[in-house]
This record gives structure tokens, sequence and C-alpha cells, in this order.
């Protein structure tokens, strides 16, 4: 799978990244919380596993509220789940 088409993908299900074909901090960011909510390791590469997960029809996708780097994310969690 080329970069381009994992950034389309990540993009598609609704996670904050740019669709230009080069690997930047956002990108990284983006398939971090991806690979999190997929119970991959977040390492932020497009590896075989987040691959198969991004091309799955199970691939959770990301509310945009919940954008972010992967602790701004569970930060964002973490508020909305307080009393």
């Amino acid at each position: 799978m080329h970069i381009l088409d994992v950034q389309r993908r990540l993009k598609d299900l609704g996670y904050d990244t740019e669709a230009d074909g080069v690997i930047n901090q956002k990108n990284r960011d983006a398939m971090r919380i991806f690979q999190e909510r997929n119970g991959l390791s977040p390492t932020g590469l497009p590896d075989t596993e987040t691959e198969a997960a991004l091309l799955g029809n199970d691939a959770k996708a990301l509310e945009a509220a919940k954008q972010g780097p992967p602790d701004e994310a569970a930060d964002a969690l973490a508020e909305a789940a307080a009393p």
C-alpha cells in the first residue's frame, strides 16, 4: 500500500491528516491514534498489520471531536467520561 493510499484511507475514516504522499508529524499522529483505536502497537508507521486494519471492514473511524495527538485524544475521552 502506497503512503498516499494510507493517508487517504485515514482521512476517509475521519483522522486529521494530509493526503499528499509525504510522511510528517501530523500523519504519524493520525496513524498512532488509528493504531491505538484498532488494538495495534502505536508506532505511527504503516506496517503490514496496520495496512491490513486500514483495509478491513471493521477499521474504526474517528469522530472529529477526538482528533489530535494520542494524549489529547485520551484526555478528551477522560473529560467526556467525568461526572
